[in-house]
């Protein structure tokens, strides 16, 4: 027994040792890192690897740019990193301590580390926040054809999917919240909607192409703005200016076609302090989803220009114009299985002129401009200002018309109805439309069309801070206006002479509508959004606090020019002189003291005035105020371990839907801001070979904007739906060579709707009818995994051969649905349809060599090697389980090869 009790003691103190990094016959080396001028650098990262014994260690300099390992004797190599600077590589002799004095870091982007300020980028072990980087490393080596957010699906509490998996049609879900509610900054700009929140990654494509850095920071996070982050933060910083001169070429290939070029450029920085970097790309592929064929392009534009040693100008654009085919709507599980394609399936696709075409398309490019000046006004005070501008265009193909259920499924079951018109292979059949549409004397029945929705967004940012002692203060201004159009457009007859569509208030009822022509609804949202935000920071090596606070104020507008009168159209004017003279006859009355008669000829006028059309097209603004207060703090226990806490309370104006009854000019005077409470508390631990956080957060998602329109300008604010989201996340990183990197996370989360409620309903008028009953209490929130868990290893098996793979697992996953729908009593406590689990896994191979004197790397990626059929999406069915859902499967097994050549 006592020896079986010495051996436990021997193996708890050898992870003791570990863990805590304690050396034998150790070596202290000690150093400074500055830049330049020399500024100190803090959070540097510092690695030192044994030449003979491939042992690595590694620390980060603290606020003051020092740093202090110590080792075992030894010859080391030293490596020496920080964003935005030349990595910095000497080798050291530490048989005895070591103090290499001031390390000066080259610059190799211009204005990074003013993006980064500008950005509220998180430094580990200092801001007490739960965050994870993914480096442009990273995303080159092991995104290959896969979306944008499914770079980070190893990060605990995320959850990404290709949706529909059409190109860019990807959505990603943190901490159970979707894109509403996760804010996401590219380069410090907000780019959520102004209206309603939502990120396309359709519209970002191109981003990976140009992506330096990316941060994630889950909860609250360190952003200064006041922006939608309930669920975390995506802070993405692009490329800037390179201060090297230099290119890449980029080639590569892939699975159903893929194919993708990109050639990148930068001058370096000049001898006049200018300086240019461009890249130009182009992808295209058919897509794993039969018919969802894509095409589109990347750009990116930076010039810089040092105008003196305290002001720096920098003017960027970035753009990715893109079409694809898409796939819609979800299917029930057995029709995939039915169908000779599998879950391949399509069913937007069909046969127009005998050859494949979608009924389900999105083209659109949203290209963004801003122009950066970089102020130092004296050493410890700095003013960042971006100006930007971005101007969008596109939409989504739409079958349109009062015979569209020929070209359309059941919403319920996804099937085909009784009059989908279908080809002998069960593909839309467009040609048999044609057809009808053609002896059809009085047009087309139904059409393709077009739902637009773009915008003009102009915005200025600009953001003050300034260092005092072991304090920094930082404050600035956020101002956004944003236009939005939307409406439909026949953009195709389908063999008919004409259509005809009466929506149109100010248009001859019957006239003849050719393609080109508005229809179905058209009108105009602006926002306008002023925003104040503040924070104090407090930093040594030990401890770290902040405290930040935002008010803002979102105003929103809306103009309709389908449902009301023109203001200067004959419609209007006409009623409005026969109003105005019912008013001047009644006036008349009461002068002669005719009561009834006054009364009888205000109520002719004012069915005038109230009709609906008589509407002003342009109503008034509608103000929204709102404010954040957090704060949080940092303790340095020792070099190896921290302990840090965060705490946050912000209302949030209602979307800009939610602001009007319906799609109306009608204000929603019912609808209340949003309110969420956050909190969270995390340990970390930095040893030479571990890194690891361990987190528990709570967020109380209170009075959920949700409205039910029930037709008829009724409607229903249901106020009090509130969301209880809480769990744990572990997330870690081994080093133990400098050869080997083992990465693994675990997240569980308990994401609940609270309580049962009642949601009062209002007439046009905002005048009470009735109640309504939601029985939320208890369901858990869908449309997220609660439970996942990710291993990842890359190993340099050979000089400049690394391998790696990256193992996923998604548990306690929820089909969405619509809780405001939720008004059965016989449903109540019934969760809705629970996917089954599944594990995926990738695997990826980099090699680095040289051709003709040129660095070159090869990358070859395999996504879902064992090719499992996982049901990554789902929206519950009326039974609440899996015969009635309709779902998509995610993609099978895929993979592409890229050549990247430095020159």
């Amino acid at each position: 027994m006592r020896q079986k009790q010495l051996v436990i003691h021997l193996f708890l103190l050898a992870a003791m040792l570990v863990l805590t990094g304690h050396q034998l016959a150790a070596s202290v080396i000690t150093g400074t890192v500055v830049d330049e001028e020399g500024n100190r650098l803090p959070a540097a990262l510092i690695e030192l690897i044994n030449v003979e014994t491939a042992r690595t260690y590694g620390t980060t300099s603290n606020i003051d740019g020092n740093f202090e390992v110590t080792v075992e004797a030894g010859v080391y190599s030293v490596n020496i990193s920080y964003m935005g600077y030349v990595d910095k590589l000497l080798t050291v002799d530490a048989s005895t301590d070591q103090q290499l004095g001031q390390l000066v870091m080259e610059v190799s982007t211009i204005g990074l580390q003013e993006v980064m300020v500008v950005s509220s980028f998180a430094r580990d072990r200092q801001t007490p926040v739960a965050i994870s980087n993914i480096s442009a490393e990273a995303i080159t080596e092991r995104l290959g054809t896969q979306e944008f957010p499914q770079i980070l699906q190893s990060t605990p509490s995320v959850y990404a999917t290709r949706d529909g998996g059409g190109f860019g049609d990807g959505r990603i879900n943190m901490r159970g919240f979707d894109s509403n509610n996760i804010g996401v900054l590219i380069n410090g700009v907000p780019v959520n909607d102004m209206e309603n929140g939502r990120v396309y990654w359709s519209n970002w494509a191109g981003l990976s192409d140009v992506t330096q850095t990316m941060q994630v920071q889950r909860g609250l996070g360190a952003s200064r703005l006041a922006i939608s982050s309930v669920g975390g933060t995506i802070n993405i910083i692009t490329q800037s200016t390179e201060a090297r001169q230099g290119g890449t070429l980029l080639y590569a290939v892939g699975h159903d076609g893929y194919r993708q070029e990109a050639l990148s450029f930068s001058t370096g920085l000049l001898d006049n302090g200018w300086a240019v970097t461009a890249l130009g790309g182009r992808r295209s592929g058919e897509g794993f989803v039969y018919g969802a064929d894509y095409e589109a392009w990347s750009y990116f534009l930076n010039v810089s220009k040092r105008v003196s040693r305290d002001h720096t100008v920098s003017l960027t654009a970035f753009g990715a114009p893109q079409w694809h085919n898409q796939r819609w709507p979800r299917q029930r599980i057995q029709t995939y299985r039915d169908h000779p394609q599998g879950i391949r399936y399509n069913p937007s696709i069909g046969i127009l002129n005998g050859e494949k075409y979608a009924a389900s398309y999105n083209e659109y490019h949203k290209p963004q401009i801003s122009l950066n000046h970089y102020w130092s006004i004296t050493p410890n005070t700095t003013l960042s200002t971006a100006a930007y501008v971005s101007i969008s265009s596109g939409g989504g193909r739409r079958t349109l018309g009062e015979r569209s259920d020929w070209l359309q499924y059941d919403r319920d079951s996804g099937l085909p109805t009784a009059t989908t018109k279908l080809t002998p292979d069960g593909y839309l059949d467009f040609d048999a439309v044609v057809a009808e549409n053609a002896l059809s004397p009085t047009g087309s029945k139904a059409i393709i069309g077009r739902a637009v929705n773009e915008h003009d967004w102009y915005g200025v940012l600009s953001t003050a801070q300034t260092e005092y002692d072991k304090y920094t203060f930082t404050g600035g201004v956020d101002l956004r206006y944003y236009r939005g159009y939307h409406f439909q457009e026949v953009t195709n007859l389908l063999g008919g002479s004409h259509f005809e569509n009466f929506s149109d208030v100010n248009r001859p009822r019957h006239e003849r509508l050719k393609e080109g022509d508005k229809i179905s609804y058209h009108d105009l949202g602006e926002v306008m959004w002023g925003g104040l935000f503040g924070q104090a920071e407090y930093t040594t090596d030990q401890y770290s606090a902040f405290v930040s606070a935002t008010l803002s104020n979102t105003s929103y507008r809306r103009t309709d020019y389908f449902l009301y009168y023109d203001d200067d159209s004959p419609q209007r004017l006409e009623l409005q002189a026969e109003a105005d003279d019912y008013k001047a006859q009644a006036d008349a009355a009461l002068a002669q003291g005719d009561q009834e008669g006054y009364e009888d000829l205000m109520g002719q006028y004012n069915s005038i005035v109230g009709m609906r059309a008589m509407t002003p097209q342009r109503g008034d603004w509608i103000d929204f105020t709102a404010w954040s207060l957090k704060g949080g703090a940092n303790y340095n226990i020792s070099a190896y371990h921290n302990v840090f806490g965060n705490v946050g309370y912000f209302t949030r104006a209602p979307f800009f839907r939610w602001a009007y009854v319906g799609f109306t000019n009608v204000e929603n005077v019912g609808v209340r801001h949003e309110r969420v409470f956050s909190s969270e508390i995390g340990y970390g631990l930095r040893t030479p070979i571990v890194a690891a956080n361990v987190i528990l957060y709570r967020t109380e998602w209170l009075d959920k904007a949700l409205v039910r329109n029930l037709g008829q300008g009724v409607i229903a604010n249901i106020s009090g739906l509130n969301a209880l989201h809480q769990g744990i996340e572990i997330d870690f990183t081994l080093r133990p060579t400098a050869q080997l990197e083992i990465r693994g996370m675990f997240s569980v989360g308990d994401w609940t709707w609270q309580d049962d409620l009642i949601a009062e309903i209002y007439d046009e008028n905002q005048v009470f009818i009735d109640s309504i009953e939601v029985y939320a209490g208890g369901l858990k929130v869908g449309n997220s995994a609660q439970t996942t868990a990710a291993l990842g290893v890359s190993y340099e098996v050979l000089p400049n051969l690394r391998i790696g793979f990256d193992a996923n697992h998604y548990d306690r996953l929820f089909a969405n649905f619509n809780v405001e729908d939720r008004g059965d009593f016989a449903t109540r406590g019934t969760d809705s349809w629970q996917m089954p689990s599944y594990q995926l896994m990738d695997v990826n191979l980099r090699y680095r060599f040289t051709i003709a004197g040129l660095n070159a790397t090869l990358i070859a990626n395999v996504n879902n090697v064992f090719n499992t059929e996982a049901i990554r999406d789902a929206t519950d069915g009326r039974s609440f389980n899996y015969d009635t859902a309709l779902v998509y499967y995610g993609w099978g097994r895929s993979w592409t090869t890229s050549l990247r050549i430095r020159f």
